[in-house]
């Protein structure tokens, strides 16, 4: 059985971020809400509700 915690694997170690990276980063996060909100608009209650794996919890496994 594969350890489904980490699906994608460890994340890499990173050099500080430059400026245009930081900006670039806030952008996307502040972007981020909206986005997700416009791409779940036309799901109901039970797609909503189902877990993206059977093993997953509310809070994960």
């Amino acid at each position: 059985m594969n350890d489904l915690s980490y699906p994608i694997g460890a994340a890499p170690a990173s050099s500080p971020a430059l400026p245009e990276q930081r900006s670039a980063a806030i952008a996307a996060l502040r972007s981020f809400p909206a986005e997700l909100s416009g791409a779940v608009a036309g799901l109901g209650d039970t797609q909503l509700d189902t877990p993206y794996r059977e093993e997953a919890g509310l809070f994960g496994p």
